[in-house]
C-alpha cells in the first residue's frame, strides 16, 4: 500500500524519497520525513531492520499530520480509540514474546539464540511504544490512577537489574544496584516506580558507551511515623545534556535535540510520561547533567512503611496447591498454549474453555479451584461469565486476565466480581505468587 502511494507522488517528491531510503540503507538509523501533497501535510517514518550488520529491510508508516485532532476532539473519545487500538497490537506482541519466552528454554545453536534474541527486542520494544502510547492518553485525559500495596524495595530492584542487565552487557557497560538503609517492605505503587526506574536505566544506557550506570536507593528523611521520602537514583557516564537542553528533556515528543531522536530511537514520551506519574504519587523527578560527564536522575517518592507489612514475607516461602484444578476461559489459541503450559509446568490440571459461556458450562459440571477469565471474549465476555458464576460458587477465586494495562483498573474488576486481576502475556513468576496467594499449599 506504500508504494502504491509513492506512485501517486510528485517526481520530486519521490525522488526525495528514494534517496533518503537509500540513506537509511548506508547509515542504519530511523529517520521521519514530512510533505505536502494536495494541501494535506504527512509524516512519514521509517526503521531499517539489521541483519549481519546489513540492512536486509526497511519498515515504515505514514499518517496525515493533524487528522486524528480534526477527527476526534473529546479527549475520552481519543483514549477510547487508542486503547482499542492497542489492544489490537498487543495480543498478537505478546503471543510473540510469551513463545519467544518458551523458544528459549529448547535447545537452539548459536544462530538460532542470536534470532530468537533479535525478536525479544523488538517485541519488547514495540510493546514498549504501544505502552507509551496508552499512558500518555490516559495521563492526559485524567484516567490513570495510583496503586498503594505492599511491596519488597529489593525485589523491584533486582527486577529492575535483571531486566536491564543484558542491554548493558552488550555495549559493556556496568549496571550497578545499590539499597542504602532503605526498609525491606514499603507501601506504594511497585508497578509505576519500577516503569519509571526502567526508563531512566534504559535511556541511560543508550546514551552511554563507556563506564556504566548506578541506581541506589536511600531515605532521604522521615515524613513522619509511618511515612519516608526515598530516593531513587540513577547516575550514568554518558554523554551528558547541556544547559539549554535540559529544559527539553520532560516535555512531550522531544528531546535534547532532533540528532538524538534520529541516532537513539524513542517514542520522546518516556520521560514526560514519567515526571507525570512521579506529581500522581506525590513526588517529583530531579535532573543534574554536565556534558561528557553524564546524568543523574532522582526520583522522590513518599512512601509508607508499616512493621505489620514485614508479615507478607512469609508468603514468599508458601507454593500453591499442586494438583489444583484451573479453569483457563480463554478464546485466543496462542494464548491457551502457553498459559497451559506455564500452568502445567507449575503442578495444575488445567481444563480450557474458549469462551465465557463454555465457561459457565464447564463450571456446572466440575469444581474448580481457581478461575482464569479473559475479559475479552466472543459469544460471552469475561465480566458476563463471571457474574454467571460467581451466583453458584461465591468464593471460588476469579482472576481476570487482560492485555490491557490493569493497574488502575482492579477496583473496578473486583466490584465486577473477580478477586484479583494479571496481565497478559502471563508472566510466570506474578502467575506463581497469583496462585500462592488464592490457593496456597495446605
Amino acid at each position: 500500500p506504500l508504494k502504491k502511494w509513492f506512485d501517486l507522488l510528485s517526481n520530486d517528491v519521490s525522488k526525495s524519497i528514494k534517496n533518503l531510503l537509500e540513506k537509511i540503507c548506508k547509515n542504519q538509523q530511523e529517520t521521519s520525513y514530512q510533505i505536502n501533497q494536495d494541501s494535506m501535510d504527512y509524516q512519514l517514518f521509517f526503521k531499517p531492520l539489521i541483519h549481519e550488520q546489513k540492512t536486509c529491510e526497511i519498515i515504515g508508516y505514514i499518517y496525515q499530520v493533524g487528522a486524528l485532532e480534526k477527527q476526534i476532539h473529546p479527549t475520552e473519545d481519543k483514549l477510547s480509540i487508542l486503547s482499542n487500538m492497542t489492544h489490537e497490537i498487543r495480543t498478537p506482541v505478546n503471543a510473540i514474546k510469551g513463545y519467544s519466552e518458551l523458544l528459549e528454554e529448547t535447545d537452539l545453536n548459536d544462530t538460532q539464540k542470536e534470532y530468537l534474541d533479535h525478536l525479544q527486542d523488538t517485541s519488547k520494544h514495540l510493546l514498549k511504544i504501544v505502552n507509551d502510547i496508552l499512558d500518555y492518553s490516559k495521563l492526559e485525559a485524567g484516567k490513570m490512577q495510583i496503586e498503594n500495596k505492599p511491596f519488597k524495595i529489593k525485589k523491584l530492584l533486582d527486577e529492575v537489574h535483571s531486566m536491564l542487565i543484558e542491554q548493558t552487557k552488550q555495549k559493556q557497560l556496568y549496571l550497578d544496584v545499590m539499597n542504602i538503609d532503605c526498609p525491606n517492605t514499603v507501601i506504594g505503587d511497585a508497578y509505576r516506580i519500577r516503569q519509571i526506574l526502567i526508563n531512566f536505566v534504559s535511556n541511560a544506557s543508550k546514551f552511554t558507551e563507556i563506564g556504566g550506570i548506578s541506581l541506589t536507593c536511600y531515605v532521604d528523611h522521615k515524613i513522619s511515623e509511618n511515612q519516608l521520602m526515598i530516593h531513587f537514583k540513577v547516575k550514568d557516564t554518558g554523554i551528558g545534556i547541556s544547559e539549554k537542553d535540559i529544559h527539553k528533556v520532560f516535555k512531550a515528543f522531544d528531546q535534547a535535540n532532533e540528532s538524538t531522536t534520529r541516532l537513539y530511537g524513542g517514542t520522546g514520551l518516556g520521560l514526560n510520561i514519567s515526571m507525570k506519574i512521579a506529581h500522581l504519587m506525590h513526588g517529583d523527578i530531579t535532573l543534574e547533567s554536565k556534558v561528557n560527564e553524564g546524568t543523574t536522575f532522582i526520583l522522590s517518592v513518599p512512601l509508607e512503611y508499616n512493621p505489620i507489612t514485614s508479615s507478607i514475607e512469609t508468603a514468599l516461602d508458601k507454593k500453591p496447591r499442586l494438583g489444583s484444578l484451573i479453569l483457563l476461559a480463554e478464546d485466543n489459541p496462542l494464548n491457551q498454549k502457553l498459559s497451559k503450559r506455564i500452568l502445567t509446568n507449575l503442578g495444575m490440571k488445567v481444563v480450557i474453555a474458549h469462551n465465557g459461556f463454555i465457561a459457565t458450562t464447564q463450571d456446572k459440571d466440575k469444581h474448580f479451584d481457581l478461575i482464569l477469565m479473559d475479559l475479552q471474549m466472543p459469544v460471552m465476555d469475561g465480566y458476563e461469565a463471571t457474574r454467571i458464576i460467581r451466583k453458584r460458587h461465591p468464593n471460588v477465586p476469579i482472576i481476570a486476565l487482560s492485555s490491557e494495562s490493569l493497574y488502575d483498573q482492579k477496583e473496578n474488576l473486583i466490584a465486577n466480581g473477580f478477586s484479583d486481576a494479571i496481565e497478559k502475556p502471563v508472566d510466570p513468576a506474578l502467575l506463581l505468587s497469583t496462585l500462592i496467594k488464592w490457593i496456597p499449599e495446605d
